[in-house]
């Protein structure tokens, strides 16, 4: 069974921390700032507090690179 990766970046507003915390926010805009204050911090804001609603018109041609790989 093969596998393959295919990245999906979401965009700020795409995030439930960019309602939170607002556009300005280091967590927004300098997510490393919040990483370099270690595993908890960043397990706190981006696994514990994040939501995401991803845009489904940016993520089609994710879904269509799937579809051609399962059509293989």
């Amino acid at each position: 069974m093969r596998l393959n990766y295919l990245e999906y970046k979401i965009e700020p507003k795409e995030s439930s921390l960019w309602e939170t915390y607002g556009e300005n926010d280091s967590v927004i805009t300098d997510p490393a700032s919040v990483i370099s204050k270690g595993y908890s911090a960043f397990r706190d804001v981006y696994l514990n507090e994040q939501n995401v609603k991803i845009n489904v018109g940016r993520f089609r041609e994710t879904l269509v690179q799937a579809m051609k790989l399962i059509a293989r």
